[in-house]
């Protein structure tokens, strides 16, 4: 009976312990590296000296100028300051936005980043998804206007990629052939717009080189990026910063780089009817109320 005793006040003693080493554990809310961050962080350093002394170093770096940087901070920084607590200090919104803003032009990892700014890789995470969503919620763009049209929205592709409800690709030489100048239209009016998105990509990713790798985050988050992005770049340019800093670069075959990569045939040619009929639809609307004036001479017709 006493052995028993003596048993269980030991297991408590040891669970008290435990307890203690966890509340005495869970005191340090950032770690000592990161402690440091007002000192040796990157904001606090680099940033500050750009700001102060390199204005073209610093639209290198932040893809804007300090002038641009400010009046974005003063439109979403109420949207993305935070509450102080008595246990930690908040990251400040201008921090929060230079964050994100490296992040985007810079094409770095967020484990690359984090350390950069004294951060831990989970908190640089956050950060750049709430300061995009603030971004796309303040500045974006309003609705597209559809013109009255049923028309969905779909993605251009050439003949590597199959038909799809959401995917149109070119029509086939026979169906062309057999369906006439609808077909013809429709093939030209799909390579004009492939060609104007490959450069308005190509445009993109030479400013916010974060779309030169793949984006490692979900379809959700990866979606936020993008938009957040050419939002961006629409913002800068309304305040007459086009980056004309970044020319074209030529990879070691001397081919131009930033646009979107060539691709093989990524599945066969076999469609459902629906895709074929939005297919049509859109042929049919290239023809009538879609139509443009030199489309027409552009395919011989």
């Amino acid at each position: 009976m006493e052995l028993n005793i003596a048993r269980i006040a030991l297991s408590t003693t040891r669970i008290r312990v435990e307890q203690e080493r966890r509340r005495a554990r869970r005191r340090y809310w950032v770690a000592e590296v990161l402690q440091r961050r007002q000192a040796r962080g990157e904001f606090f350093n680099l940033v500050q000296e750009l700001r102060a002394v390199d204005p073209d170093r610093h639209h290198a770096y932040f893809r804007m100028s300090r002038e641009t940087f400010d009046l974005l901070l003063a439109k979403i920084g109420p949207s993305i300051t935070r509450q102080r607590t008595n246990f930690r200090e908040p990251i400040d919104p201008a921090q929060r936005l230079a964050v994100t803003l490296r992040y985007l032009a810079s094409g770095m990892e967020f484990s690359a980043l984090a350390p950069c700014y004294r951060l831990g890789e989970k908190t640089v995470r956050a950060i750049v998804y709430d300061t995009c969503a603030a971004i796309i919620a303040i500045l974006g763009p309003e609705a597209i206007d559809q013109r009255g049209t049923t028309l969905p929205s779909v993605i251009v592709a050439d003949e590597a990629f199959p038909l799809t409800v959401h995917m149109m690709r070119p029509y086939p030489g026979r169906t062309e052939s057999r369906l006439g100048a609808p077909a013809t239209i429709f093939n030209y009016r799909l390579s004009r717009a492939r060609r104007v998105v490959e450069n308005a990509f190509g445009i993109l990713s030479q400013t916010w080189r974060i779309f030169r790798r793949p984006l490692n985050v979900n379809p959700e988050h990866a979606c936020t990026i993008v938009r957040t992005a050419c939002i961006l770049h629409n913002y800068v340019r309304d305040q007459g910063q086009a980056d004309s800093q970044q020319p074209q670069q030529a990879d070691a075959s001397g081919e131009q780089v930033g646009g979107l990569c060539e691709l093989g045939r990524l599945g066969a040619n076999n469609f459902t009817r629906e895709a074929e009929r939005i297919r049509d639809q859109f042929a049919r609307y290239f023809m009538a109320e879609g139509a443009v004036p030199w489309q027409d001479a552009a395919v011989g017709q």
